[in-house]
């Protein structure tokens, strides 16, 4: 029988903010289909608009989560109060290879909530996912990516999953970035664009670190318009990345 989990390397890093300690861990492990569940019924969706029930207590900053919406581009997660929005993403703006000219394998969202009381986990999943950029712009769909988004009822932790991926051009795929935008922010105001804490992953995917988010207007200027920040490149099948609010009840 394989081991479904094998630690390969470790890294810890805090963002110490008003509302919660966030350590990174990573390392890796096999990357597992998640099975049954719901789906997003539309086969040709662009930033579909999701709302899934927690179907258990989970903490983010200092909001208890009762739904997660899917509410940007890519597979953008989070939940609005009256602190502002809260969201947790995966930046690269995916899209369902069914708006291409040779569409070739489906692209698929799935959900599933596993486990017991006390340790039951909401997994997401995007399957075989296509690119804005390359679907829209040259009508192909040849750059794919899988990955899964796990929510923690202990210990409210939340991971990025990897799986199998086809990046072959990552400055079109990631619209002229070299790896796809993994952040995280909390009390986001829309006026102006601050949030009470906030986070992105940056260099190797291999060992990444974390760099901090005061202003989302400001950190998506420097991604896109002078480059600063981010991956340096598709993260490899297996990679995990864990969130883990320190401070979370």
């Amino acid at each position: 029988m394989k081991s479904l989990f094998l630690l390969h390397a470790f890294l810890i890093c805090t963002v110490l903010n008003a509302q919660g300690d966030y350590q990174l861990t990573h390392f890796t492990a096999n990357y597992v289909e998640i099975t049954g569940g719901e789906s997003w019924g539309e086969a040709d969706w662009d930033d579909p608009e999701i709302d899934i029930p927690m179907e258990f207590n989970f903490v983010f900053g200092q909001n208890e989560v009762t739904n997660l919406i899917q509410i940007g581009y890519g597979a953008e997660w989070g939940t609005i109060s009256a602190n502002g929005i809260d969201f947790i993403s995966y930046g690269g703006d995916v899209i369902s290879s069914a708006e291409a000219d040779n569409p070739g394998a489906p692209s698929t969202i799935s959900w599933v909530t596993e486990g017991n009381p006390g340790n039951r986990i909401l997994k997401i999943q995007y399957k075989d996912v296509g690119f804005y950029a390359e679907v829209f712009g040259g009508g192909t769909a040849e750059n794919r990516v899988n990955f899964q988004m796990w929510f923690y009822e202990l210990g409210s932790a939340v991971e990025f999953r990897f799986g199998p991926s086809n990046v072959t051009t990552p400055l079109v795929a990631y619209e002229g970035l070299s790896g796809p935008p993994i952040y995280f922010a909390g009390g986001f105001d829309g006026n102006n664009g601050n949030v009470d804490f906030g986070a992105q992953l940056i260099g190797d995917p291999a060992s990444p670190q974390l760099s901090g988010i005061d202003n989302i207007y400001d950190f998506f200027d420097d991604l896109y318009e002078d480059g600063i920040g981010g991956l340096n490149s598709t993260p490899a099948e297996g990679q995990v990345y864990r969130l883990l609010c320190l401070t979370a009840s």
